[in-house]
């Protein structure tokens, strides 16, 4: 079930995006009450220089976040729980990023969430989000590998 009327996004309102991410490697691990997805993103610049790297993520509980495998500490991002800043990030890297999410606590019917006895994803528009870090776009053509982890004991809800 959606929450709220939808909202209308028009095609002018987007900006070029600072960085293309041609390339996006998940893995989701599925938990007795939560799901964990690592995820690592390619990027490219392709802005202006100087540009920060605004990725949008909501009902992600950060856990890790890396530029080149360095961990970044608390002063160098910024997520307010939608929008996640890095001011400072090269001309080329990989960004990688873990977090938890609860697919059976997800009633929006996007990202990833459970329907009774499955899990389901709806990506399109703006459901990826819901799953990791993404940008908004309104064309966001990746090669994208995902590898799915199956819990070894059924699930139970949150």
């Amino acid at each position: 079930m959606r929450d709220g009327a939808p909202k209308t996004i028009y095609r002018q309102d987007y900006e070029p995006p600072a960085y293309a991410i041609p390339t996006v490697e998940m893995a989701i691990s599925l938990n007795n009450g939560y799901t964990l997805v690592e995820s690592t993103l390619v990027l490219q610049r392709t802005g202006k220089l100087g540009a920060p790297l605004v990725l949008h993520g909501e009902s992600l509980s950060l856990e890790y976040l890396a530029i080149d495998d360095v961990e970044l500490n608390a002063e160098q991002f910024l997520y307010d729980g939608s929008t996640l800043t890095i001011p400072e990030v090269p001309e080329a890297c990989t960004l990688t990023s873990r977090v938890r999410i609860c697919p059976e606590d997800n009633t929006s019917l996007e990202g990833l969430y459970r329907s009774r006895t499955m899990y389901c994803t709806q990506c399109e528009a703006e459901g990826f989000r819901k799953i990791t870090f993404f940008r908004i776009a309104p064309t966001s053509f990746l090669s994208l590998l995902s590898l799915l982890k199956p819990m070894s004991q059924p699930a139970r809800y949150c």
